[in-house]
């Protein structure tokens, strides 16, 4: 070996010149390779795990969503072979505890959210087609839905820093509806993209919701105070436990139990039945002809806000996964973001990684008071 060596360096040494040249050529050929190269750190990696999120119309309630997601694992069975889909686990709705929520990077936002977690077995083939298949068949099936998917290996998850998408952008201001009309015009020159996939506005604005608009001049003619009649209304929607928070000690296991009252949601199944519900102080609970229904002391209204009152102005509007490289995909989508900033007013996008873009100072539409 030493003596291979040996004879191999005084070649190249007697021909200087020609190694010289060969060795700059090799290195400017290498140069053209420059563009096929990816940037990312940890490329991706194929575990055979897929994280599908599904998210029905605003206002869904549960039991529906849960048919839904019936619907769609049949959609997954026909789609993917038999001999390579594995298990299909479904978690619909929010969790139970607050914690869970904050810890998650689940996109998961109310009932209408549902995570359809899909297993494959060794031997399977990549999961990129898979993701591709399933993204294309599911929209066509069911255009009611929105689809994207999340990661579901520990090395993609951690590198999102437990953001549901790869690329974030935040657009924050007090103006929230020109700020979701600047959220339409930038989806759709993201959209045009090269490799940004399941681009999309996170957070629903169109949340059905009834507001009551009190008569403070009936309520006190009748006697009845705007506490009362708020708690007459919480208590039988939301129960005694936002209200009255009561909690049980059981002697026997020495466990703290939370108890709460209740109406039954049955009973509670259309507007109708909820203007008939009687409303009275709590001076005159006993009192039968003191009660009054809702429609007496108020006037009802359907609108559409953001679900569950929360409305954040600085709230995640816009989340790009990538198909390919994730540095590459984001360099794509700064041009377009920062391009768009230029000519927006009223608004403040934020996007990947912490870097902040401040447009103009917001000015007030003519429509707006």
């Amino acid at each position: 070996m030493h003596g291979n060596y040996v004879l191999l360096l005084s070649y190249l040494l007697t021909r200087r010149r020609r190694v010289m040249a060969g060795f700059l050529a090799f290195c400017l050929l290498s140069c053209g390779l420059f563009g096929l190269l990816g940037r990312d750190l940890f490329p991706n990696v194929d575990t055979g795990q897929l994280k599908l999120h599904l998210r029905a119309p605003t206002g869904t309630r549960i039991a529906r969503t849960a048919l839904i997601v019936d619907e769609v694992e049949a959609a997954i069975r026909d789609i993917i072979p038999p001999e390579q889909l594995d298990t299909l686990l479904d978690n619909i709705g929010l969790p139970y505890s607050g914690i869970n929520l904050s810890y998650s990077n689940s996109g998961t936002i109310g009932t209408l959210d549902a995570d359809i977690l899909i297993s494959l077995k060794p031997g399977h083939g990549p999961s990129a087609e898979h993701v591709e298949n399933l993204a294309r068949e599911l929209r066509q099936r069911f255009p009611g839905l929105e689809f994207f998917f999340q990661p579901a290996d520990i090395v993609t998850q951690i590198l999102n820093f437990g953001i549901p998408a790869a690329i974030d952008l935040q657009i924050s201001g007090s103006a929230y509806a020109d700020n979701l009309q600047l959220a339409g015009k930038l989806l759709a020159r993201l959209n045009a993209v090269p490799g940004a996939a399941d681009v999309r506005i996170h957070q629903r604005l169109d949340g059905p919701t009834l507001q009551l608009q009190m008569d403070r001049t009936r309520l006190q003619s009748v006697g009845i105070s705007p506490a009362d009649l708020g708690q007459n209304l919480l208590l039988p929607l939301s129960g005694s436990a936002q209200t009255t928070p009561t909690q049980w000690l059981n002697p026997a296991n020495r466990v703290i139990y939370t108890l709460a009252a209740q109406t039954p949601q049955y009973k509670i199944g259309s507007l109708d039945e909820l203007l008939r519900h009687p409303v009275q102080s709590a001076a005159n609970a006993a009192r039968a002809d003191c009660r009054r229904s809702a429609p007496t002391v108020g006037r009802i209204s359907r609108r559409r806000n953001p679900p569950y009152g929360a409305v954040n102005l600085g709230a995640r509007l816009l989340l790009v996964a990538c198909r390919v490289d994730r540095a590459w995909c984001a360099f794509c989508v700064r041009r377009p973001a920062l391009r768009f900033c230029l000519t927006a007013a009223g608004a403040t996008l934020v996007p990947y990684g912490g870097l902040r873009f401040a447009y103009p100072p917001y000015v007030p539409s003519a429509h707006q008071p």
